[in-house]
């Protein structure tokens, strides 16, 4: 499938294993030389952060789902974080593949697209194939499955 195609369906990943081809220009940002391409490790599965903000009383939910930790291993386009080690949020929809989340997915690179505002750093999704996205989430099913299954014992 082609980055074209992949567009056509919608589907986005925040952890690319390969440099992305595409990367839509985020609507907050007045131009693209914001956007800092990297390749890093995720430190830690992803947290999920609407229960965190409606238990905070807001009410309200949040504009994006899911924070993580990233170690910045290399720029390969845009200004380095000043950091190594950066808190991230992404993820505002359903139709992206979610962070990396089984012990396979946290052990190797990414490539992201992110960029910086007043409220710190966020993602930016990129598309992604039709088969990728669902490979990806079968991964993440069938760890999802087992870790409960070991839970109940």
């Amino acid at each position: 499938m082609t980055l074209v195609a992949a567009e056509a369906n919608g589907l986005r990943t925040y952890f690319s294993e390969e440099v992305p081809l595409e990367i839509p220009k985020p609507q907050a940002l007045s131009s693209m030389d914001q956007i800092v391409l990297a390749r890093v490790r995720v430190l830690d599965a992803p947290a999920g952060l609407l229960g965190f903000e409606q238990s905070a009383g807001s009410g309200e939910a949040p504009h994006e789902y899911w924070s993580a930790w990233l170690r910045v291993l290399a720029v390969l386009r845009g200004k380095r974080p000043e950091l190594e080690r950066v808190y991230v949020t992404f993820g505002n929809g359903h139709s992206y593949a979610r962070g990396p989340t089984t012990p396979r997915q946290l052990q190797q690179d990414y490539f992201v697209a992110m960029y910086e505002d007043d409220s710190g750093f966020h993602l930016i999704g990129v598309p992604i194939a039709a088969a990728k996205y669902t490979e990806w989430q079968q991964e993440i099913g069938a760890f999802e499955r087992e870790r409960v299954k070991s839970l109940l014992k």
